[in-house]
């Protein structure tokens, strides 16, 4: 009694050698390491420095009164043909014992007055446009547009704000960035 052997169309493929198994999975992990690298250059633009450590930016000052802090510019070398959107601007605030009303602009600085906003008082004098953060475009050419942060303490107190978080798109790059300085404030 003779036994046929039936062979499938399965049974004739030959399995990869090592070699070209190695080839593969080396070329599914170069893929995978791309898309990771890209990623992530979509979603941490750099435009902005980094929050300054120091608590260089104090000062004293009377309730009622405001006081503008400039936080940061767009920093040199960045591509400024593409528009910069704001999306947020949180101030990241660890004291607020003044009960002080804060918040967050963009300013075009009024390059006759200032090329730069440091600490003003009267921050309208200085800016040729004052918007606020949320949702402005910031314009990246001379004179370059500045984030600034307006402290007006409603109580005698202490305010101490850590730079700010910033959610922002430019070109087609979008995310977050800790941005600005130290910011004390003594109201009395």
């Amino acid at each position: 009694m003779t036994v046929a052997t039936i062979t499938t169309p399965q049974a004739l493929r030959r399995r990869p050698s090592g070699r070209t198994s190695i080839i593969i999975v080396l070329v599914c992990l170069l893929l995978v390491g791309a898309v990771a690298v890209g990623v992530h250059w979509w979603r941490t633009p750099d435009v902005f420095n980094p929050v300054d450590q120091a608590v260089g930016e104090g000062r004293s000052q009377l309730v009622a009164q405001s006081t503008t802090f400039g936080m940061s510019y767009v920093k040199a070398g960045v591509d400024d043909s593409k528009s910069l959107s704001v999306i947020s601007a949180r101030p990241n605030v660890l004291v607020n014992t003044a009960n002080a009303k804060i918040t967050v602009g963009v300013c075009t600085p009024d390059l006759d007055r200032a090329g730069a906003i440091g600490i003003v008082g009267a921050i309208h004098r200085e800016c040729t446009r004052l918007v606020p953060a949320d949702g402005a475009t910031m314009r990246l050419t001379q004179p370059t547009d500045q984030l600034v942060l307006t402290i007006a303490p409603t109580q005698p107190g202490i305010v101490l704000v850590k730079g700010l978080h910033v959610t922002y798109s430019h070109g087609w790059q979008r995310g977050s960035q800790d941005l600005g300085q130290f910011v004390r404030v003594h109201a009395r």
